[in-house]
């Protein structure tokens, strides 16, 4: 299944992303320096929320797909431990000094 999700993968459509991000990256920044003129704050506004958005989607799709990786991993640790713990709480002699309550 891994192997199918990889074949899948178009690297002309990623580039096209790319290039578009990248576009929309350079129009905001430009806009942003027309928008400096006298009467257009408006625009200024606009150009700066456009750049934002654009920075924080660029964000959320090259990250997105770590975070769930991290948080599967960091899921998987916690389940680990408490198995652990378990394990080792179920197989403690009941004579032993560590199984007296403190």
């Amino acid at each position: 299944a891994l192997i199918a999700q990889f074949a899948v993968w178009d690297e002309r459509d990623i580039a096209l992303k790319m290039i578009c991000a990248a576009a929309l990256l350079a129009v905001a920044v430009s806009a942003i320096g027309w928008g400096d003129a006298p009467g257009r704050k408006a625009v200024r506004a606009l150009a700066i929320a456009l750049f934002a958005f654009e920075c924080f989607y660029v964000y959320a799709a090259l990250f997105g797909g770590l975070m769930n990786t991290a948080l599967f991993l960091l899921g998987g640790g916690v389940v680990l431990m408490g198995m652990a713990f378990a394990l080792r709480h179920l197989t403690r002699k009941p004579g032993s000094a560590a199984a007296a309550p403190a």
